[in-house]
């Protein structure tokens, strides 16, 4: 299928979502999308989060050891396990200080399947994800299969739910296996 690129606008907040050239309403029950989550995911290992420039999960003992290894980073984006920022949530952080003005590709993740944390028990973000919280200007790319292989997707903004774009063969709701993070614009 090739990749398809999903511009969803500021206006998702009032109820429209504008994907590539078509604008649709959203549902009804659509919620105020929260700001990006710059906590951390609770574990049976500290607080933790994904480290996008090392493909890695980090977790520290305390809340403040965790906030002390994140100091000199810049929160990219929160992922929540369940539509409209619902349930478990990883957030994802990198070194580049404004990674939205990056044109390039600066951060991947290879296989969801290795990252556990948030997660109860033995399960992982593989075919997990369900909406998105961005920082502005920022674009994630959604691959179906692991290292970037299969259909992919663009996301330019944040989403309560990767199903709803316009076409209804195109649903990314808890598809994602692999992701590579850029940047479209100026912070």
């Amino acid at each position: 299928m090739g990749t398809r690129v999903h511009r969803v606008a500021a206006a998702a907040a009032a109820g429209i979502m504008l994907a590539s050239s078509t604008v649709l309403a959203a549902d009804a029950e659509t919620t105020q999308p929260p700001a990006l989550r710059d906590d951390f995911a609770r574990t049976s290992g500290g607080y933790c989060f994904i480290d996008i420039d090392t493909d890695t999960e980090r977790c520290a003992a305390t809340e403040a050891a965790a906030r002390t290894m994140v100091k000199d980073r810049t929160l990219f984006m929160t992922a929540w396990a369940k539509p409209k920022w619902q349930g478990k949530y990883i957030s994802f952080f990198t070194k580049v200080s404004q990674p939205c003005s990056w044109p390039q590709i600066f951060g991947k993740t290879r296989d969801l399947r290795k990252h556990h944390v948030g997660l109860p028990g033995k399960q992982n973000w593989n075919n997990r994800i369900s909406s998105l919280v961005m920082r502005k200007g920022c674009k994630v790319t959604l691959y179906a299969q692991k290292d970037f292989e299969g259909n992919s997707t663009d996301w330019l903004g944040t989403t309560g739910r990767l199903g709803r774009v316009p076409d209804p063969g195109d649903n990314w709701n808890n598809a994602a296996t692999s992701m590579l993070y850029g940047g479209t614009s100026p912070d």
